[in-house]
């Protein structure tokens, strides 16, 4: 049953990082293909300087990578980055839409880093916790099938 859990747990994770990617790559192409009349309509002031938008663009498809290997190879330390990335994003983009320039798109996006970012925390404890689970109930059942180990002092017994 334990184990059902667990794969459930990292489907789920896996999924949804992999939904993440999605979005971090459509998001990276428009950042980078997207016409100026469009970042207009978003809110975003008209701009000649191209650098800063297809480097924001880059940014975001290699954080598709990290999220799809995440996936793919439910390896922690992208699981990790992909978590901090959310976060930082939420609190940058929040700090902009108060301290700076109150652009609703920013504050949508922020809200919207901030639930992708907690989604995979909260999917990523329960594969931890149902990981540990499987191993506490795998350690009793062997645990309960082996002979209990009679007392020794750790001295070598050389009475042969």
């Amino acid at each position: 049953m334990s184990d059902t859990l667990i794969s459930t747990a990292q489907r789920r994770l896996s999924m949804v990082l992999y939904l993440v990617g999605v979005h971090s790559f459509c998001v990276g192409l428009g950042m980078i293909a997207a016409p100026e009349a469009l970042f207009v309509f978003f809110g975003f002031g008209a701009t000649e300087e191209l650098f800063f938008r297809v480097q924001a663009g880059v940014f975001h498809m290699v954080m598709v990578y990290i999220y799809c290997y995440g996936a793919w190879r439910r390896d922690v330390v992208a699981i990790g980055l992909s978590i901090a990335a959310k976060f930082t994003a939420m609190l940058f983009l929040l700090l902009y839409y108060f301290a700076y320039d109150a652009i609703i798109t920013v504050l949508v996006s922020g809200i919207l880093d901030g639930a992708m970012g907690l989604l995979i925390l909260l999917l990523y404890i329960q594969t931890r916790l149902n990981r540990d689970d499987s191993a506490n109930s795998s350690n009793q059942e062997a645990n309960a099938t082996q002979p209990i180990a009679p007392f020794t002092s750790g001295k070598a017994d050389n009475s042969h």
